[in-house]
């Protein structure tokens, strides 16, 4: 080869791949945040299950059974109903 083809090709080569390496960097960093997104997103929907689960839990602590000898129940106040009526 010659030198004149030699520089050509030393000037054309970083001219051709630079916007190819370029995209390429774009779609992996693309690639890169979708999944830090949706890994964030997972986090917060487990920790979302976490928080409900242990709310659950919490509510089954006895209050419940609590409330339901304190509170009337539906027919003992319709009886009730009926007796005044």
């Amino acid at each position: 080869m010659q030198w004149p083809v030699i520089v050509a090709l030393a000037i054309a080569i970083p001219i051709i791949i630079f916007p190819v390496v370029f995209i390429w960097y774009l779609n992996i960093k693309g690639i890169q945040e979708s999944n830090r997104k949706a890994h964030e997103q997972k986090q917060v929907g487990e920790a979302e299950l976490r928080r409900e689960d242990r709310l659950c839990r919490l509510s089954r602590t006895g209050w419940q059974y609590i409330d339901a000898y304190l509170s009337p129940s539906v027919e003992e106040t319709r009886g009730h109903r009926k007796k005044t009526l």
